[in-house]
């Protein structure tokens, strides 16, 4: 879910980023996603066609410039990752998505996949507010950029 919303929230602010979603096992490479969280986002106005899951590569601790994590369990595991192929260089671009959103009372996103379709609109929510404040943060360092 949270690529999707990612994407379409960058393309309307009209920031040029790219994105991607990875999980930390390979239970569901190749396959579409949950039906709950596709039901979810596409009650909120999301489109998530073409969604395929894949697997974490540990390359993508070099080729990407933030690597987010939606619960402490995912951190830990791509922390794990880094420090056994990448000794550790990646360590402070992998943070916790919910560190981007100022007013939640979450720091982590739940994982509502042995919940019910509640479950899956809350996470979305939690998302959702953590992207905006995401947001607000890629803007800000575009502007530093084009500050420098």
């Amino acid at each position: 879910m949270a690529e999707v919303v990612f994407n379409e929230t960058a393309a309307a602010e009209e920031l040029s980023v790219i994105s991607d979603s990875a999980g930390t096992g390979s239970w569901h490479v190749g396959q579409d996603m949950d039906r709950r969280a596709k039901f979810a986002l596409l009650n909120s106005g999301y489109n998530p066609k073409g969604h395929r899951a894949k697997q974490f590569d540990p390359n993508f601790l070099n080729d990407r410039e933030l690597i987010l994590a939606l619960d402490r369990e995912h951190l830990h595991d791509l922390r794990k990752i880094d420090k056994n192929y990448n000794h550790g260089r990646a360590y402070d671009k992998i943070v916790l998505l919910m560190d981007f959103d100022k007013e939640s009372n979450s720091d982590f996103v739940p994982d509502p996949y042995y919940g019910d379709e509640g479950d899956f609109k809350y996470a979305l929510s939690l998302i959702e507010s953590a992207i905006r404040g995401l947001m607000v943060s890629l803007k800000q360092l575009r502007l530093n950029k084009v500050r420098d």
